[in-house]
């Protein structure tokens, strides 16, 4: 099959991500189902074929998710669930895997779901999901992406938020050898707020991408945005946020920050706070720092009687345990330490 044109490093929005290696890999689709569920069969939850309407003037990778579809869910959740809702992505061959997955939380309804990307192999995953968190809704959002250090992960989130509704989202990326990871929030509905976390680790030759939008569409809506990366070898992260307040959303309150560690002078931060404002009447911030472990705070666990590695350890755990920190939800901060 002919190779689709990607986007190069003179499109704005793939300037730091080179596609060249993934553009040289084969053009095949998986004929494997990828996509497993855990703690899929509690009341309230259930799960289809999902009907793909198309839609015109979507980017390369989500064309391609349109399609050439491989795998397909509607999930709907109509009742309060006490476990996570586990999607689990398990590639098991080299093809391109491009499942889609549609979440309807209905109105009033406390949901957590958790989106799990691992893999053996060196694989290649363009997956799209779209959730409506409904009136009232409160959704707690986790995207763990761990896959073989010689994967590609694409994957595309877009989350509307109703009337009065909430997500909590969390993106944990330590995998692959190039990961693009978008989220996307658009506020459908007044009084509705979110809050988006990300940790990265990267080493080797990794490159992580990550890029959100928050787009304040109406007024009287709240974001919150807070991402941190550590970094190691010659490896490198980009981190893009967008808050876009649209003309006529009065009292929006958005703030946004990113910090960003080096431990290596080979490795590379690209970082870039973005605000699109239309309208008077708003409250926003946004703030990026990229630095090194502090030496004076090194110095004192040194002259405590700890060796430099286990000094750099507990300087380093601290750094992302900022992040970490700010999940409301303290098992799942405890799993997320497992990674």
């Amino acid at each position: 099959m002919r190779l689709p044109t990607f986007p190069t490093t003179r499109d704005e929005n793939w300037k730091y991500t080179d596609l060249s290696v993934l553009a040289s890999k084969p053009f095949v689709f998986t004929q494997n189902k990828i996509i497993t569920f855990r703690n899929n069969t509690q009341s309230g939850i259930a799960i289809s074929a999902l009907s793909i309407q198309p839609k015109d003037n979507l980017d390369v990778f989500e064309g391609l998710n349109q399609n050439f579809n491989t795998e397909n869910y509607l999930i709907t959740i109509s009742q309060n669930i006490i476990e996570p809702l586990e999607i689990i992505y398990h590639a098991t061959d080299s093809h391109w895997a491009q499942p889609r997955i549609k979440i309807i939380v209905e109105n009033n309804i406390k949901a957590k779901i958790i989106e799990i990307f691992e893999s053996n192999i060196s694989s290649i995953v363009n997956t799209v999901i779209e959730i409506d968190v409904n009136s009232g809704a409160r959704l707690d959002y986790y995207k763990i992406q761990t896959e073989n250090l010689n994967s590609f992960h694409i994957g595309r989130t877009h989350i509307y938020l109703h009337e009065k509704s909430h997500v909590q989202t969390f993106t944990l990326s330590k995998g692959s050898l190039l990961a693009r990871s978008d989220i996307n929030i658009i506020f459908k509905g007044e009084q509705a707020s979110c809050d988006l976390y990300g940790l990265s680790y990267s080493k080797s030759r990794q490159h992580l991408d990550h890029h959100t939008v928050i787009d304040h569409a109406v007024g009287h809506c709240k974001s919150n945005e807070f991402y941190r990366s550590i970094l190691e070898d010659k490896s490198r992260v980009v981190f893009n946020g967008k808050v876009i307040v649209r003309e006529g959303a009065s009292q929006t309150e958005a703030s946004q920050a990113n910090h960003n560690i080096l431990l290596s002078s080979d490795a590379e931060i690209d970082t870039k706070p973005e605000l699109e404002i239309y309208h008077d009447d708003v409250k926003c911030t946004h703030g990026a720092t990229i630095g090194q472990l502090d030496e004076e705070s090194l110095f004192y666990l040194r002259s405590r009687g700890l060796d430099e590695e286990t000094s750099r350890n507990i300087l380093i755990h601290a750094f992302g345990n900022k992040v970490l920190q700010c999940i409301s939800d303290e098992a799942m901060r405890e799993r997320l330490c497992q990674y």
